[in-house]
């Protein structure tokens, strides 16, 4: 049991990614509420542009979290070296224990700080940790930790300063890594055994998606607190890719709508009722079919009704595609984050994105645009990855993570070939031009 007289300090490390640094944030509040005495909370921002770090310090302000930024050297080990060794400026050494834990790794359940400190009832316990791992040779996962401050200073590293990738695998996974040091001090590593977190790189969120602790907890702090999205595709006689890459997002606070042009035949409508019976709580896939016949077009015309019927205060983000598209796993974590730390911009899109960018010839012949961006991109026939930018030939409206209420003031203008570029350039038009557009690292679209 956590006695209240100690004092526990909880770290967590954060490079780039926000929503994950938010969510800690309101973890924070959580915990604070229930332990107000023995509890601190100290994010530590791997950050080395001051004028993102001082918008992450406006917004942990709001929180009762200390927000301490450092260097971006080291990774998260470099920055543990400098608490063992008391150089971090900002983080004080007034506390009993020390939780650490990477800024991917979540709680499922509020008993979580029990489970890390009833094993120090037993004076042998050196550390409790998440994982105990046996590749390459026995070593505690740095993941998520508990560990006493007097233990701490025992600790040594392998060289005077962590700098590099290469010094944080040599503690983590060396011949004198944190596991066996304490082995060597007479004390034991405890590993917890309850299924109390789950670390989003290691893909057990999915895992312990089923669990009753993910369930009430997850929905109720992660999902609810999270940015609304929709992803809205059309779709056409075709296997339904969107589909699955919607349900892989890390993002998870989504919804997955779909309207059908013309009618369905059966086997692809089987396929559609078994997703939407995979999870009904979530109510991530809604499939609308739209009349008896197909009316083509690339499916613009049911943009064009989508965007007139769309309730913009519902969803906070918009993806507009096709249902034969697909989005890498962190599509929307990656677009929403940048979108939240750069709230003047109305959309972010990827910087690269795989294309099947040959135009349909029979129709009308290829543009000098469209030739030139073959050109430059080595794309003789078939598939070939573009550097995306705002530019005509160089976007595809499926790469685009869009405020919602920038997708319905600006209206599907007509069916051509070419109307998602228009689209989006009146977006630019009406709102400052294409600066107002930012992208974020990564190919994580591709255009069938």
């Amino acid at each position: 049991m956590i006695n209240p007289t100690e004092k526990i300090v909880i770290a967590v490390v954060v490079f780039d990614r926000i929503g994950n640094f938010i969510k800690w944030c309101k973890l924070a509040r959580l915990f604070k509420s229930q332990f107000p005495n023995a509890l601190e909370i100290r994010i530590i921002h791997n950050c080395n542009d001051l004028a993102i770090s001082e918008k992450w310090k406006s917004t942990s302000s709001k929180f009762p979290v200390t927000y301490i930024r450092r260097e971006n050297k080291g990774l998260d080990i470099g920055v543990f070296q400098d608490v063992c060794k008391n150089s971090l400026n900002g983080f004080e050494d007034n506390y009993s224990y020390l939780l650490w834990f990477t800024d991917d790794c979540f709680p499922t359940s509020l008993n979580f700080l029990n489970e890390f400190l009833t094993p120090f009832e037993n004076e042998k316990i050196g550390m409790s940790c998440m994982e105990v791992s046996t590749e390459i040779r026995p070593h505690a996962r740095t993941t998520g930790f508990c560990i006493r401050k007097e233990t701490l200073e025992k600790i040594v590293f392998p060289v005077p300063t962590i700098t590099t990738k290469q010094d944080c695998y040599s503690f983590e996974h060396g011949q004198n890594n944190f596991y066996l040091q304490l082995k060597k001090l007479g004390l034991e590593v405890k590993e917890i055994k309850e299924n109390i977190f789950f670390n989003l790189d290691s893909k057990k969120i999915r895992k312990f998606g089923t669990e009753k602790a993910l369930d009430n907890l997850y929905q109720l702090l992660y999902n609810s607190d999270e940015p609304n999205a929709l992803v809205f595709a059309t779709a056409y006689n075709r296997y339904p890719q969107i589909v699955s890459s919607v349900y892989s997002q890390r993002h998870c606070n989504n919804k997955l709508e779909i309207w059908y042009d013309g009618k369905m035949n059966p086997i692809i409508k089987t396929f559609f009722e078994k997703y939407r019976d995979m999870d009904e709580s979530k109510s991530v896939l809604a499939v609308l079919e739209i009349g008896e016949t197909a009316r083509g077009n690339y499916g613009h015309h049911l943009k064009k009704e989508f965007l007139e019927t769309f309730d913009d205060t519902e969803f906070e983000y918009l993806v507009i595609t096709n249902e034969d598209n697909y989005i890498s796993p962190y599509f929307l974590q990656k677009g929403i984050e940048i979108l939240e730390q750069f709230p003047d911009k109305v959309g972010a899109y990827c910087s690269g994105m795989v294309h099947n960018y040959k135009p349909d010839t029979t129709v009308k012949p290829m543009t000098w645009r469209e030739k030139k961006a073959m050109t430059e991109n080595h794309i003789v026939d078939g598939y070939g990855v573009i550097p995306t930018r705002i530019e005509r030939g160089y976007i595809d409206i499926g790469a685009l993570v869009l405020r919602s209420s920038i997708a319905k003031s600006i209206q599907w203008g007509d069916f051509s070939h070419s109307s998602d570029w228009d689209y989006i350039e009146n977006i630019a038009k009406a709102n400052g031009g294409k600066d107002k557009f930012i992208s974020f690292p990564g190919v994580h679209f591709v255009h069938n």
